[in-house]
């Protein structure tokens, strides 16, 4: 791949300049946790509500960051990050955890996502990547263990998208949540898994890849919830999910459903969105470096460099997070 020297410096500069460098700056509450919305003019709304997803994503974006930067202010954020979340966000009483907080700390919805666990489970895992912290592991297990009693309907074969706090009644299922249920489960879980050695995690992880082959990625590209950005990071995640439990039977199994859906995606551009091009960025590269294909990696070169000349939207959490994690994927993978 040419340019890697040139790649790599410019997607750390990024991460380290403008990713890691905003939240703390701006969105970060003196009071705990990070302010939930920033308004289309620049400003703090200090009344929003705490949502546990973006908490969840900060947490791994800060950990992740200490883990290839080594600098000890971001492992003190992580672990300023990971405290609050702990001790605010975790349902100490009932298991899993709070959809959001009110500014102040207390709980607001305390209603359970299952895609939420699994973005909680994918924080708290890197955190003990980065810094080995027992504690956090353990949270990380329980709510693994958590997903799996009250989220898995065997019935169905498919994890719930909701229920409520004590787990007694089942919420009205959300129609367009099922995709991202299962892939924040997805990536969660995969997370966990090269932190937490258990055969159970493993045969969980094989068998999420066989619900997103089989049953979830069964609708196009574009119809529903499947949209093209969902579908790509899909792509990837199920890649490296794959590649992390080291089955070639499941390899292979995931091997030609990735290279249709990526086939489908090459036929546009990278995407009129920040987090469109991060994902797209993030897959072409997988499909270049463990599947052999030699234009992906010229396709990801492309989208990075129209990406790197637009300007961030940092109102945007979300498109933050896709972008800190697409540096870290290119450090972890350079």
């Amino acid at each position: 791949m040419e340019r890697t020297d040139a790649f790599t410096k410019e997607t750390r500069r990024m991460l380290e300049e403008e990713i890691l460098k905003f939240p703390v700056e701006k969105m970060q509450d003196p009071m705990g946790g990070f302010y939930g919305h920033m308004t289309d003019d620049g400003k703090i709304d200090e009344t929003a509500p705490k949502e546990v997803i973006l908490n969840a994503r900060i947490l791994w974006t800060y950990a992740a960051g200490y883990r290839v930067l080594k600098k000890k202010e971001y492992l003190m954020t992580a672990t300023k990050t990971k405290d609050f979340f702990v001790e605010h966000f975790i349902d100490h009483k009932y298991g899993g955890v709070y959809w959001s907080l009110n500014p102040d700390g207390t709980r607001l919805d305390t209603g359970k996502r299952f895609r939420a666990l699994g973005a909680a489970i994918y924080g708290l895992s890197e955190y003990v990547l980065a810094t080995g912290d027992e504690s956090a592991l353990s949270y990380a297990v329980n709510l693994f263990e958590t997903t799996e009693k009250e989220g898995f309907d065997r019935e169905k074969g498919l994890y719930r998208d909701m229920a409520s706090r004590d787990w007694g009644e089942d919420a009205p299922q959300l129609k367009d949540e099922t995709f991202c249920t299962h892939l924040n489960i997805l990536e969660g879980y995969t997370n966990l898994y090269k932190v937490w050695n258990s055969d159970r995690l493993r045969t969980r992880i094989i068998g999420l890849l066989t619900i997103m082959t089989d049953k979830i990625l069964s609708a196009p590209c574009g119809s529903g919830e499947h949209s093209c950005r969902n579908v790509v990071e899909a792509s990837w995640q199920m890649l490296k999910a794959a590649f992390a439990v080291r089955d070639i039977y499941v390899i292979n199994k995931v091997r030609p459903v990735v290279q249709e859906l990526m086939a489908g995606a090459a036929k546009g551009d990278c995407g009129s969105r920040t987090c469109e091009k991060a994902e797209k960025i993030i897959a072409d590269l997988w499909v270049w470096k463990y599947l052999n294909d030699t234009c992906a990696a010229d396709r990801a070169l492309e989208c990075w460099d129209t990406l790197k000349s637009e300007p961030l939207d940092k109102k945007c959490g979300n498109c933050m997070f896709r972008l800190g994690r697409l540096c870290v994927e290119v450090a972890d993978m350079f």
